[in-house]
């Protein structure tokens, strides 16, 4: 039987045990209701012994790792492990992952040699950048061995900032931003990344700080990390985790809906900030925001919605429809998320459909006023401001009439 200690800093949490095929157990060392729990799915005052636990256990490990799974095949080869699953990767890359925690096959975190920082050259981060745009499952450094892993299905690599210079990051040196190259199926995807948060920053919905960068001419997307603050690592996890799903069921309909998510983050008061997000995604027509698009910050028994990340117009790209990866009550079309969906929504979610639609329409005003500008100076080219415009005219149609 295979374990993962997970470690808070140098502070043993708990540990996860192999119980079977997409199974483990997992056991806190300390049942203290007042400490941060590693997940919402993995609440401190359950002994965590029924299936569904179990079930818990694993996703949240799974949800750690990238979801394509050429990239966890090229992952193991690195390394030499047995398999592709958590235990077998999360071993060999679990010192840098999402939120606080650090994950190990051994319970103790001492190991100077392991934890050596080595610097990231401007040539080494060209390089790498340049490797993903060319092959998006070439997600590290055949030079280097960095202990580090990232959800997501868009290749990416993290770095920690010392002042002017970058370093792969270490246990004791948390990882401060993500690098997100454009790929040969997403070009220029930086440049929509970076102008959608923005966007979102300046109507007031807080979203993850973003930049344009270019080394040695290869340009990527850097996004200052929402779950690290002055060198430390602050817990998080993604909304997905928190339900107990599985990565491969991040589309499904119920196990990963909205109204789901909503009911998940009202007794902690977050309900409102989720809608928002969530009227902002649809609005800008991000129909790819799907449950691991949407994260929490844990600490104690505090949770707060994390800022707005990963939001961009999916309709830029014609291999992409507009069907919605989280429907808004029963519309499943971005062209359908209009009020009665939305109080549709709102009753799935056991919230005021009154206020739900003050939210979403709120929301979807000021995008549709400001969104054509905002990209206009951003210098998006003729063809994608003509998409823009479309979709703030079918926004204005949406809003319903005062």
């Amino acid at each position: 039987m295979r374990e993962l200690y997970a470690h808070f800093g140098d502070r043993l949490v708990g540990v996860f045990r192999e119980a079977g095929p997409e199974y483990a157990t997992f056991e806190y060392c300390d049942n203290d209701p007042n400490l941060t729990p590693v997940s919402l799915s993995l609440p401190r005052h359950d002994p965590l012994t029924d299936v569904g636990s179990q079930s818990n256990a694993y996703a949240y490990l799974d949800g750690l790792l990238p979801d394509d799974d050429a990239v966890r095949r090229r992952w193991a080869i690195a390394r030499q492990t047995n398999g592709t699953d958590p235990f077998s990767l999360l071993a060999e890359y679990g010192d840098d992952v999402a939120g606080a925690v650090s994950l190990s096959a051994f319970k103790e975190t001492q190991d100077a040699q392991r934890d050596i920082m080595v610097e990231a050259t401007e040539d080494d981060i060209a390089a790498r950048v340049a490797s993903i745009s060319r092959e998006s499952s070439s997600w590290l450094d055949p030079q280097v061995r960095p202990r580090m892993s990232l959800g997501g299905a868009q290749g990416k690599f993290s770095l920690t900032s010392v002042g002017a210079r970058w370093f792969w990051p270490t246990l004791h040196s948390p990882s401060t931003h993500i690098f997100k190259p454009p790929s040969t199926h997403h070009k220029r995807i930086e440049i929509f990344e970076d102008a959608t948060l923005k966007l979102a920053s300046d109507l007031g919905i807080e979203a993850t700080r973003s930049s344009r960068e270019e080394f040695l001419g290869q340009p990527t997307l850097v996004v200052e990390r929402w779950d690290r603050w002055q060198g430390t690592r602050l817990h998080a996890e993604d909304l997905n985790q928190a339900l107990g799903n599985l990565t491969a069921e991040k589309y499904h309909r119920e196990k990963a809906s909205a109204s789901r998510i909503a009911r998940l983050l009202t007794p902690f008061n977050q309900q409102w900030r989720f809608v928002e997000q969530f009227a902002f995604n649809v609005a800008v027509g991000n129909s790819d925001a799907h449950a691991k698009n949407y994260s929490v910050l844990l600490s104690g028994s505090s949770v707060v919605l994390a800022p707005l990340y990963d939001a961009l117009p999916v309709y830029f790209w014609p291999q992409y429809g507009g069907d919605l990866a989280m429907r808004v009550g029963n519309a499943t079309h971005l062209g359908d998320a209009g009020e009665a969906v939305w109080r549709k929504f709102a009753q799935e979610a056991f919230l005021d459909p009154d206020e739900v639609c003050e939210v979403a329409f709120r929301v979807y005003s000021a995008v549709s006023e400001v969104m054509p500008d905002h990209f206009r100076a951003c210098g998006f080219d003729p063809h994608r401001l003509s998409l823009v415009m479309k979709r703030a005219k079918a926004l204005h149609r949406l809003v319903p009439a005062a």
